[in-house]
Parts: structure tokens; C-alpha cells; sequence
């Protein structure tokens, strides 16, 4: 029986005993989940195998995990990440029960802190990218203005809520005659047309309309 079998047979800690202690397997330093072993190193026992801290992909700190999982290229250009992502295909990264977002972890490491309220914009528009010449800091309107100009924001027909066709838009403004009356023909608000006309609307449903 090898040392980490006797690990698994041996009993369980009382509940509680084992908080502030780190696994017992060599450079781990992961949290201690049972039998002496992080959750990780005790799954690799209870299989049969020899736990090892050399996957730096899953041991260590957040930093030295990130590095693993970065297919670094030139300066300039798109580092993309190689572990998991979501489905938006921005890269992520588990530190205990917290999941980290991989470009923000980017910026956090090579720049500092993210002020509060804001999010990483990426100038190449490349959601798994983690270059941080590719990273700045804004505010989410800066963020939506970047999908605008990028070209990649759902607008006038293309958005979801988009109830009229552009050519019915396009109408509506050039009507003439009283509000009410224009409002009337098309079916909907006064507000409605004066927005439309001044651009602040587009004959958009509202969340009351069945």
C-alpha cells in the first residue's frame, strides 16, 4: 500500500479540523479538503494514482496557473488563451470557489488594480485574447461605443427589439401633419414620434406590450 492509499483508508478529520491547513503534497499549498490532501490530490489518490504539483495548470497561485494556460506571441499581437472559457469566449480561470475572467487577470498582472464599476475593453475585439497592449479599463458605455464603432453592435433592424422596419421608420419622420395624427396612423405614442425624430428612439417594444 503506498503512502497515499494509506491517506485514503485513513479516517476523516473532524469537521473543522481542518481549516488554515494546506495540503501535504509537495508546492501544492492548496486548502486541505480530506485526508491531509486538497480536493484535487485526493481524487488523484482515491483513483490509484501518486499525486503530483506538477500540473501547473491546476496548482499554484492564480498568477503562476495563468501563465500555464497563454500562448504568448509577439508583442503586438493577440495571446490567446488555451484553458477554459465561457460562452462568450472570454477565458476563465477558477481560484477556489471564485471564477476568474483570464483578460482581467491579464490587466490586474501587468498594470494593477481595475478601478470599481469598471470592465476591460479589448482593442482587437478578440475575446480570448489576454495581450495587455490589447487591454484598457472603461466604463460599460465605453465598452457598448467600442461595439458600435467595431461594427459588432445589433442595431436598427438587426437589434431584437426592433419593432418597425427601417422603411417605416424612415417614414414616420418624414410625415407631416400633427403629431397626434402621425402617432395615430402608425400606432403608437406622441413621445414615441418625437423620439423617433430626434433620434432618441427607434420604435422599440416596451416591456409591457404583450
Amino acid at each position: 500500500m503506498s503512502d497515499y492509499t494509506a491517506f485514503v483508508a485513513a479516517p476523516r478529520a473532524k469537521k473543522g479540523a481542518l481549516k488554515g491547513l494546506t495540503c501535504t503534497v509537495a508546492n501544492c499549498g492548496e486548502p486541505q479538503n480530506s485526508r491531509q490532501l486538497c480536493k484535487r490530490h485526493y481524487k488523484q489518490a482515491a483513483a490509484g494514482r501518486t499525486p503530483t504539483a506538477d500540473r501547473r495548470g491546476m496548482h499554484g497561485t492564480p498568477t503562476e496557473r495563468f501563465w500555464h494556460w497563454v500562448t504568448k506571441g509577439a508583442d503586438d499581437a493577440c495571446w490567446l488563451w488555451q484553458g477554459k472559457t465561457d460562452k462568450d469566449g472570454y477565458g476563465t480561470l477558477k481560484d477556489g470557489p471564485k471564477l476568474l475572467r483570464a483578460h482581467r487577470l491579464s490587466f490586474e498582472i501587468h498594470t494593477g488594480e481595475i478601478r470599481a464599476g469598471h470592465l476591460i475593453r479589448h482593442s482587437c475585439h478578440t475575446p480570448g485574447c489576454v495581450n495587455p497592449r490589447h487591454l484598457s479599463t472603461g466604463t460599460h458605455l465605453d465598452n457598448a461605443m467600442d461595439k458600435v464603432l467595431a461594427g459588432r453592435a445589433r442595431t436598427n433592424e438587426a437589434h431584437p427589439n426592433c419593432r418597425f422596419s427601417d422603411e417605416v421608420v424612415a417614414a414616420v419622420r418624414a410625415a407631416t401633419g400633427k403629431r397626434k395624427d402621425i402617432a395615430a396612423h402608425f400606432g403608437v405614442s406622441e413621445s414615441q414620434v418625437s423620439n423617433i425624430r430626434n433620434g432618441a428612439q427607434r420604435l422599440q417594444r416596451t416591456t409591457h406590450e404583450a
